[in-house]
């Protein structure tokens, strides 16, 4: 039998034609097809799906506070009260936008007078510590803020310029030495690349300690005692048993990258992103690896991804600003291009309002975009107020990230004087500096010693609630160790540690010798 099908009756939004859109958005989703593609096809089809949910408006206040303009059946009087709330939410946003910027170079001037300041000698430090706790460890209980804070700074010098080199430090408290324990590190060397280099300048070299990569899990002991020849074998036994969390495939990726087979270990690790338990957090452990593996550009993806995802904090873009700053300090045609992007989205992180939680990312930001500036040989206050333009190179300077929100990573910093930079005591005698605590996850964390007096720095990390079942595996943090920040002979060394423990005294990262 045959049915005629009347065409001029026929409803625009058919339960047949919603059903094939809620199929086909399930399909790409479960493909990983683009988010853009997922969402056109949910929007097409006015269907809801992983990455789109219905949003119900009702009063013009309701679109005016989800920025999306209503139809004209709401009539000219509604459309015209919602361009007034449009227009008043704007002019609030720039307000906030002003008041941001100005809060912000307020702290940049701070911290532009600690760089100028004239600190305490090592020997002053050490004597003052001898006076004040003679009795207790120099380490365990840090000498309280208030009483070794240095005398009032003279009126601070201007600046240097973005397009000055810094004077380097003295060539007796030059850092000899990075001693470093943890997971396998990134070492860069910036002299060919700076436009500040002078002829024949070269970063010294850097003495480097690694303690073994020894996760506690039963199939990386598998197959570590495997034979040569049967390790895909024992691999796909595994995989049976533990395939089904990210985790699996992430660690198993980093064995294999540790034993010099970086190929297979990006194979290995770009599996776990067909997991459904995949997440965002998957992506972020996944792109600063294959930033280590030397898989920049498939990195550089994934950041771009998670951007996406999470566009209303700021560690997403200064990720993805650091990884193309990254890629641009190796030369290349697309160097200008990638300067330009990054710094677009720092300058963003600096001067967009953020929640309180985020406090201090602004600052660790604004050195990393004045650095950027001058390696682009570009003026900052193409992307900044002018305000905030200022290279502040440093001796040492060590950055903490870490994976997972609601979690506290605080970075610690034991000086040679016996002094401790923590939380509750930021700012040391000798000149150190730690930037803001952040207690609400992600990080990052900064130190920063302009002037290093010769002898030991120890980096520790302690954390608060890091146990946390992650399908992801355990919480990692990852380290940043950089001598001669902003100098010709700039170098870092990167690495990442996994906390396992709750340490009262912290989980050492790393040391940095300074002086013969």
């Amino acid at each position: 039998r045959v049915y005629r099908i009347d065409r001029a009756s026929a409803r625009p939004h058919d339960a047949a034609g919603a059903l094939w859109g809620a199929a086909r958005v399930s399909e790409l989703a479960a493909r990983k097809a683009p988010q853009d593609k997922v969402l056109a096809a949910a929007r097409r089809w006015s269907v809801a799906g992983p990455d789109a949910v219905f949003v119900v408006l009702e009063r013009v206040e309701d679109y005016a506070e989800a920025e999306i303009e209503p139809p004209a059946a709401l009539g000219k009087e509604a459309l015209a009260q919602w361009r007034e709330l449009t227009a008043e939410r704007e002019a609030r946003k720039a307000a906030e936008r002003a008041e941001r910027v100005d809060a912000v170079v307020e702290a940049w001037d701070e911290q532009k007078a600690w760089w100028n300041a004239a600190h305490k000698s090592l020997k002053e430090v050490q004597a003052q510590l001898r006076r004040e706790q003679p009795r207790e460890s120099r380490r365990d209980a840090p000498v309280p803020a208030a009483a070794m804070a240095p005398p009032p700074p003279p009126p601070p010098p201007p600046p240097p310029s973005v397009e000055e080199a810094a004077p380097a430090a003295d060539a007796a408290a030059s850092v000899d030495e990075v001693v470093v324990t943890g997971a396998r590190m990134v070492r860069q060397d910036f002299t060919e690349m700076s436009p500040v280099a002078t002829v024949g300048a070269e970063a010294e070299s850097i003495k480097v300690e690694i303690e073994p990569w020894n996760p506690d899990r039963p199939y990386l002991k598998a197959l570590a005692e495997a034979a040569p020849d049967a390790f895909w074998n024992v691999y796909r036994e595994q995989e049976k048993a533990h395939g089904d969390l990210p985790a699996f495939y992430l660690d198993v990726g980093e064995f294999l990258f540790r034993k010099g087979r970086t190929d297979a270990a990006v194979a290995v690790a770009l599996n776990a992103l067909e997991l459904p338990s995949t997440d965002t957090t998957t992506l972020t452990i996944l792109a600063d690896r294959l930033m280590r593996y030397g898989r920049t550009d498939r990195a550089i993806a994934l950041y771009e991804l998670i951007l996406k995802r999470e566009p209303d904090r700021p560690q997403p873009r200064r990720n993805l600003a650091l990884a193309l700053i990254e890629r641009a300090d190796r030369g290349g045609d697309g160097s200008a291009v990638d300067y330009a992007r990054a710094l677009d989205l720092l300058a963003e992180v600096i001067q967009t309002p953020w929640d309180r939680d985020y406090d201090g990312i602004e600052l660790i930001s604004l050195m990393e975009a004045n650095r950027a500036a001058a390696r682009a040989k570009a003026p900052a206050r193409r992307w900044l107020d002018p305000r905030l333009e200022a290279l502040l190179d440093v001796d040492l300077r060590v950055v903490l990230e870490w994976n997972t929100d609601k979690t506290d990573m605080d970075l610690w910093l034991d000086e040679p004087s016996g002094e401790r930079a923590i939380y509750s005591h930021p700012k040391t005698g000798i000149g150190g500096r730690l930037s803001n605590d952040m207690t609400r996850g992600y990080g990052p964390e900064e130190y920063l010693l302009r002037r290093a007096p010769n002898g030991e720095y120890a980096v520790r990390v302690h954390g608060y609630a890091f146990d946390r079942l992650n399908p992801n595996g355990a919480t990692s943090v990852r380290a940043r160790l950089y001598r001669n920040w902003g100098r010709a002979d700039e170098t870092m060394e990167q690495l990442e540690i996994e906390l396992t423990r709750d340490e009262r005294d912290g989980q050492l990262v790393g040391k940095f010798k300074v002086g013969k």
